[in-house]
């Protein structure tokens, strides 16, 4: 059987000590094999909490390695990711947590005024676990639930044409559509990727669009199937993306023409030296 979690785990024996993930604005950076033991540590805390394979997990999160240690956590133990739009207001996230099912919501105490207002209204949602400083009364720490679990691999608990994430549709014509994809539907996604795309190991793809976007979703896969580096950035801000490319020797990304528009008509455009960068994927106009 195929899990989407087990290439975190084969990547971490295969490239140990190799730059993983960085996050840019914190300077957090993840080998491999200390990103494997803090999925590891999140999947059996999960577990801890009654998780089963099939059952729903929301996360609210903005960018960050919480957010892709949750993906390869959930998906080792066979339960099903449901990315939020975090710009979304209480009564559409909590219509998507409701129609997911989801009973754990994972979320950034950025957002613990939403968070707050969804508690009111859901009745699925029976664990909330939040992820930095402040967190509300009513729920666990994400970082004390981690530290509390072992890092041994979890018992795989699902694969192939299982569920491994649910993806809303904007749902610009009625509710947002819960669309399921597989750990045999990213698979092939990564693989159509990494053909198309020429990623190489020591690429360095830098994440400025949001991850609870499939669009991102998917480079975060293929980076560890291929074994190549992603940066994190938390927060959309161009002059910052322009410093990423720079300090951290950027060499591929991908954003929208919008985006790309915008960064033509930033200062920083011909301040920077980009000369690091090998090619961008672009799309959706």
């Amino acid at each position: 059987m195929h899990n989407i979690g087990s290439h975190l785990t084969k990547r971490s024996k295969i490239s140990s000590n190799k730059e993983a993930f960085v996050e840019f604005e914190k300077q957090r950076r993840f080998t491999f094999l200390a990103l494997n033991r803090r999925c590891n540590k999140t999947a059996n805390a999960l577990l801890s909490l009654g998780v089963k394979p099939g059952d729903r997990v929301a996360t609210l999160c903005k960018n960050g390695i919480e957010f892709v240690e949750s993906y390869f956590a959930l998906a080792k133990i066979g339960a099903v990711m449901v990315p939020v739009n975090w710009r979304l207001v209480a009564n559409e996230a909590n219509y998507i947590l409701t129609d997911a099912g989801a009973t754990v919501l994972l979320f950034d105490t950025d957002f613990n005024e939403l968070v707050g207002q969804i508690k009111d209204k859901n009745d699925s949602v029976e664990h909330y676990v939040s992820i930095g400083d402040n967190s509300p009364n009513y729920a666990s720490d994400y970082d004390e639930l981690a530290e509390k679990s072992v890092d041994n691999e979890p018992a795989i608990g699902g694969g192939d044409d299982d569920l491994l994430f649910i993806m809303y549709t904007s749902g610009t014509t009625g509710h947002p559509k819960g669309v399921m994809h597989s750990h045999n539907n990213m698979l092939w996604a990564e693989f159509t990727s990494l053909v198309t795309s020429d990623m190489q190991n020591e690429d360095r793809f830098l994440m400025p669009m949001p991850m609870f976007h499939v669009g991102t979703l998917i480079p975060v896969s293929q980076l560890v199937h291929r074994g190549a580096t992603g940066v994190i950035m938390r927060e959309l801000e161009l002059p910052e993306m322009f410093k990423a490319i720079e300090q951290e020797k950027i060499t591929i990304t991908m954003s929208v023409p919008a985006l790309l528009q915008f960064m033509l008509m930033t200062p920083e455009f011909e301040k920077t030296d980009m000369s690091s960068i090998r090619w961008i994927a672009t799309g959706a106009a």
